[in-house]
């Protein structure tokens, strides 16, 4: 009697491996999605409320993320993230004179903010 494995189990053993491997790799894929889309939701959720801090102190929104960088500290968020996930900047809008809120929200993976499937807004409540 040999002892030892044939060719024929070794190759199915090493087939069944490798079809595991790829579910564990789709799954990881969808696991790592969800979770920058939900780190973009809660950064934006934290410039949100930072725009709103230097609005109640100010009197009125910043032209820009940069402008708000620079006095974050102060306004009692030292840590805002600027970018998204992605490595993406946020795009940020001021409101105008006749707009009430601003626009923040983060492009996505492909870095478009043209592409409705990708932009990631913030929801106040």
């Amino acid at each position: 009697m040999r002892k030892g494995f044939s060719l024929i189990e070794l190759l199915l053993t090493l087939g069944i491996f490798i079809l595991l491997l790829g579910v564990a790799g789709g799954a990881w894929g969808a696991i790592d999605h969800y979770r920058n889309h939900h780190r973009a939701q809660h950064d934006c959720a934290l410039l949100a409320s930072a725009l709103e801090v230097y609005h109640v102190h100010r009197g009125h929104y910043p032209d820009s993320l940069h402008f708000l960088a620079t006095q974050a500290a102060e306004l009692g968020f030292p840590s805002l993230a600027f970018q998204d996930p992605w490595g993406h900047p946020y795009h940020y809008a001021a409101p105008s004179s006749s707009e009430v809120a601003f626009t923040l929200l983060s492009s996505g993976p492909d870095g478009d903010p043209g592409t409705l499937a990708d932009n990631i807004p913030v929801h106040l409540f």
